[in-house]
């Protein structure tokens, strides 16, 4: 069926448009229609399977769409889909010292975890080029410089299942 547009009218009065009625057979056409299309069955829930009656929020594994949450390792979102984004942040480093970090949230111990880094200059710029590498359980940060006051924030994106 084409979609079903109610008439209404001409401003200011509606003259010429659709009663009340048929404005609203009109709808409920349309809305039948589309549960139609989800495959609801006579009594109208929406089957778990269709992402529309998900939970947005929760455990992925259970059916929902996204969880965030946050540890003492920071924050991390995961998504029903496998994809996780984690975020560790530490303050202040010292010179050729290597700071590790764990993630808030696994990923999955056979993926590579794509790594983005800020480095939030409060004390002085860190022009030496600092070094930051991650793994599924954790990154690691290096500079050639000390910046007691510095923030550094550690992006990890990778797969959780």
């Amino acid at each position: 069926m084409a979609k079903q547009t109610i008439n209404l009218g001409t401003a200011p009065s509606g003259a010429g448009g659709d009663d009340r009625r048929s404005a609203w057979l009109k709808a409920i056409n349309n809305f039948n229609e589309l549960y139609s299309a989800l495959g609801v069955p006579a009594n109208g829930a929406i089957p778990a399977g269709i992402a529309a009656a998900a939970p947005i929020m929760g455990d992925p594994a259970a059916g929902a769409l996204m969880r965030s949450g946050s540890n003492t390792n920071g924050y991390y979102f995961q998504f029903a889909s496998g994809l996780l984004i984690c975020v560790a942040t530490f303050t202040g480093y010292s010179a050729n010292v290597v700071k590790n970090v764990t993630w808030p949230f696994a990923f999955q111990a056979s993926t590579n975890v794509g790594l983005g880094v800020s480095n939030v200059p409060v004390t002085g710029y860190d022009n030496s080029s600092p070094t930051a590498w991650a793994t599924p359980s954790g990154a690691a940060f290096i500079s050639s410089v000390t910046r007691a006051q510095n923030v550094v924030s550690l992006t990890g994106t990778g797969w959780w299942k």
